[in-house]
């Protein structure tokens, strides 16, 4: 019988202690008994748990209290102040993590303390035994107001679509061709079709604008296109 694991290793780093302190308090295990949170060492002596798990989880969409009362994954707090990461938290998992999860407590903590950083966690999952198709992984990438996900098993899925697409353009060409159509005889459906595109992203504002015209001029270009532009109306 072979066993399928999900392992990874990262750190929360630079961490101050109020940002120690509540992550610590994420983490503990609460139970909710008529409506109050209690802590596993101080709970009442009368009434029953609608919901026990980690404290950072209270507020997680879809989070199922089945999962148990642990995190969903391993943590440590550094004991000293280390030369490269400082104060830190260390995420990890050796069998069984819990990538959404974690996703969620950093994501808490880069709303509460970090509201512009970024943060990334990538994963490797494996095999006890060398079996065709069963080794995979990927990564997680969040900040205070996104995570996303991505893995190898959609990267490969992603890789097949755009090889049939490449497959499909090719036969069209040769389709054109054969049919005798020219470049020029596509000229007014490109030309309709980029006007109307443009037409969608400057109705769309001003972010998806500069973010269209940063995919395709870059950072400096359309920096200085801006401020020549801001200095031309004075």
């Amino acid at each position: 019988m072979a066993e399928h694991y999900l392992e990874f290793s990262a750190a929360l780093t630079h961490l101050t202690d109020e940002e120690t302190n509540w992550l610590k308090s994420q983490l503990e295990t609460v139970r909710v008994i008529d409506g109050a949170e209690y802590p596993e060492d101080r709970l009442p002596d009368t009434g029953e748990a609608t919901w026990i798990g980690c404290r950072a989880y209270r507020d997680m969409q879809d989070y199922d209290p089945d999962f148990g009362e642990d995190a969903g994954f391993d943590y440590s707090f550094s004991e000293e102040v280390d030369a490269e990461r400082g104060r830190y938290l260390w995420i990890y998992s050796e069998e069984h993590g819990c990538v959404d999860r974690v996703a969620h407590l950093v994501q808490k903590f880069l709303r509460e303390f970090r509201p512009d950083r970024c943060w990334s966690l990538t994963y490797a999952g494996t095999c006890s035994k060398p079996r065709v198709g069963e080794f995979g992984g990927g990564a997680v990438f969040v900040t205070a107001t996104d995570i996303e996900y991505c893995n190898a098993w959609g990267f490969v899925e992603e890789q097949e679509k755009r090889h049939e697409l490449q497959k499909d353009i090719a036969r069209l060409v040769r389709k054109a061709e054969d049919l005798g159509i020219q470049s020029e005889d596509l000229d007014d459906a490109v030309h309709d079709t980029a006007d109307s595109l443009a037409a969608s992203i400057d109705n769309s504002g001003l972010d998806d604008q500069i973010a269209w015209l940063v995919d395709q001029l870059g950072i400096g270009d359309v920096e200085t296109y801006i401020t020549n532009l801001a200095e031309g109306k004075d």
